[in-house]
């Protein structure tokens, strides 16, 4: 997991399946050009990535130009991109929670918080599936021409 100088969040991946019109990719686990990585730290961020595929896999389309064969590749993100989907990740499941109380006053407490976890969930689980449509449409990935700083 990398920033590189656009200020851009870069995940390296291995693609581990291909074909014209897909690449099925999952995320490099360790980077060594990454002191924490290295040392078994990691930075945070790498987490963050594997818990938007849940399966750790994830099929996006194949840019054109994009070569046969390679075994890694870059995922690269945009900062505002990332700054909105963190945003959605943790501010939308809290505000549904607090507009659940809030509409629910008049019901008893022990409801209220049911209803409010139940808006969580419903919550959550919509917005597993627009997260992957806006990762679909706004990673952009990019071959690694060397695959030396990588490592499992």
């Amino acid at each position: 997991m990398m920033i590189d100088s656009t200020k851009n969040l870069v995940v390296p991946v291995q693609i581990i399946s291909e074909d014209n019109q897909q690449l099925t990719i999952v995320a490099v686990k360790k980077v060594a050009s990454c002191a924490k990585c290295s040392s078994g730290q990691g930075c945070g961020q790498n987490p963050w990535f594997r818990g938007l595929i849940s399966t750790r896999e994830m099929t996006l389309p194949r840019p054109a130009g994009f070569p046969v064969g390679r075994q890694y590749a870059e995922l690269t993100l945009s900062n505002t991109i990332l700054n909105r989907l963190t945003i959605l990740t943790y501010g939308l499941p809290l505000l549904n929670f607090f507009l659940a109380l809030f509409f629910c006053q008049s019901l008893p407490q022990w409801l209220q918080f049911i209803i409010a976890l139940v808006a969580v969930g419903a919550t959550l689980w919509l917005e597993k599936y627009y997260f992957l449509y806006i990762l679909q449409k706004k990673l952009q990935i990019r071959e690694i021409q060397a695959a030396a700083m990588l490592y499992d």
